[in-house]
Parts: structure tokens; C-alpha cells; sequence
């Protein structure tokens, strides 16, 4: 039984596909009250169908939808408030899958390595093929812009940055360090681990586990809003602005049609417009 490793699911509108999630702690023995799913949704038909589905030692807790991040901390805050806090804590979005060694294969990194923070698995998506989402995150050499790692690299690695969708953290790191609110939706683990890693936590990745996940692309508001305030607030003011910049082309080239691109960058420059206030 993994007794010092807890888990947050953070859950939205992903009933009941969530339970599969949920099980495939089970099964790698992670003891039900040390899961937790924090649920966002703001439903109550969805929160009451979740509350009859889940075992019963597993803890629900209902938030108000203020992001990933922001749910993340509700269910890590539960954690480390207990009498016994977990050593570990992994951090899930509502539909990752994977098979039941990868989470103590994480747990040894973590426990061999003091100075380690954080380490993830390899992330791949739901399909055929299994095709490579993310072997750890880097930044574009000049606009520092983040991008995934699609290299497998031969063994453990360190990374500047992990996908949020799976992350395994020391919990101490977590005591000092938190998802900031401000990045609703996307860049917020990015901004955690740059954080992280300012103060000599280091980020792993394991290319010998891997979890599955599913993407449905980033919405343009999101992605200026929050890509925005993270090239603000990590990077020199040039590198900022040509990180927006080579960020809006990128929609602009991506869209169909005059219509869809002009709807698509105004979108995007609003989000910009919102992380510039907000920063």
C-alpha cells in the first residue's frame, strides 16, 4: 500500500468517465482516504451522482470553478492539513489512465532523490498509437515560449517544467509552493515549477512510466491570458512581447478561413489585454 503517497483528482464535468481514474489509484494501492477528487463542476445533479459513485473512504470535496489550479490547491491544502499528511502527493486531472507499477516507480525518484520537487511520467493521448504528448517541458531558446518535449530522453531527466495533468510532488515542496489563482486555465504548473525550480527544487521526468490523457486544445482567450502572464512575469520584457507575438501568429496560421482567424485573434489579444491588467 502506497500509505504516504495521496492523490487530488480534480474534477469537472468528466462524470463518470472520472471513476476509471479513481480505480486505477485503487488498484496501485493508493488507500482510499488518501484520495481526494475536488469538484468544480457546480452541479449539483453531477455532485450528487459523484457522491453515490465513489467508494467510500475516497473524499469529495465541492469547490466553486475558479481553475485547475485553484481546485488543485483546495485538495493539496485537505492533504497537508491531516494529522498523518502524506510524504507525496500527486496532482490529476478527471481522465488520465495508466497501469499500476508507474506510481511506485515515481515514489522511488522521490524518495532516492532529496533535491527532487517534482517528477511526471511520459504523457501520451488517448488513441491509436498511443502518440507522445509530453516527455517534460522546455523553453523555445529565444522567446522563451513553453513547449512540450516529444524526445524520449534514455533515462530519469530533468525538465524545466512538467504537464499538469499527472504530476507526482514532494509534499514539502508543496508547503512553500502553490498553483497560482491567477492562471485559470493552462501555464499554471508551468508557472509553479519556474517557481519551483527558483528555488533549487528540480523537476524529473521518468521515460519508464507513462499515463494516458486526453486534450481537447487550448481555447485562444486562455492561451493569451495565461501564456501572457506567465512571458510577463518569467521572462525579460523583449522576450515577453515576442513570445505574444509568435503566439498569435501561430492561431492566425492554425485558423480556417478569414472569419475563424479574425474570431480567434481578437480572442486571443483580449486575453493578452486581461494578463497585461493583471499582472
Amino acid at each position: 500500500m502506497l500509505i504516504d503517497t495521496g492523490v487530488v483528482i480534480v474534477h469537472h464535468k468528466n462524470f463518470p468517465a472520472v471513476l476509471d481514474t479513481i480505480s486505477d489509484f485503487l488498484t496501485a494501492g493508493v488507500p482510499e482516504h488518501r484520495v481526494i477528487v475536488v469538484d468544480n463542476s457546480e452541479s449539483e445533479t453531477l455532485r450528487a451522482s459523484l457522491e453515490s459513485a465513489l467508494p467510500t473512504s475516497v473524499e469529495r470535496i465541492n469547490c466553486r470553478n475558479a481553475g485547475y489550479g485553484a481546485a488543485a490547491n483546495v485538495g493539496i491544502q485537505q492533504h497537508l492539513e491531516k494529522a498523518d499528511p502524506p510524504d507525496y502527493i500527486i496532482v490529476s486531472s478527471h481522465e488520465t489512465r495508466f497501469s499500476p507499477q508507474i506510481l511506485e516507480r515515481l515514489r522511488q525518484t522521490l524518495r532516492e532523490d532529496s533535491g527532487a520537487g517534482a517528477v511526471g511520467p511520459v504523457l501520451t493521448l488517448e488513441g491509436p498509437g498511443n502518440q507522445i504528448w509530453s516527455t517534460g517541458g522546455v523553453y523555445s531558446r529565444f522567446a522563451r515560449r513553453p513547449t512540450h518535449r516529444l524526445n524520449m530522453p534514455v533515462g530519469l531527466a530533468d525538465c524545466e517544467w512538467l504537464d499538469g495533468a499527472f504530476v507526482m510532488y514532494r509534499a514539502e515542496a508543496l508547503r512553500n509552493h502553490r498553483f497560482d489563482p491567477a492562471f485559470f486555465m493552462y501555464y499554471e504548473e508551468t508557472d509553479l515549477h519556474a517557481r519551483m525550480r527558483s528555488s533549487e527544487w528540480r523537476i524529473l521526468v521518468d521515460p519508464g512510466s507513462s499515463v494516458t490523457q486526453s486534450t481537447k486544445g487550448a481555447p485562444p482567450y486562455f492561451v493569451g491570458r495565461s501564456g501572457g502572464l506567465f512571458a510577463i512575469r518569467h521572462t525579460a520584457p523583449p522576450r515577453a512581447i515576442l513570445a505574444i507575438i509568435r503566439e498569435g501568429l501561430r492561431f492566425a496560421i492554425k485558423a480556417h478561413g478569414d472569419r475563424s482567424r479574425v474570431r480567434n485573434l481578437a480572442s486571443y489579444l483580449k486575453g493578452v489585454r486581461h494578463a497585461i491588467r493583471y499582472r
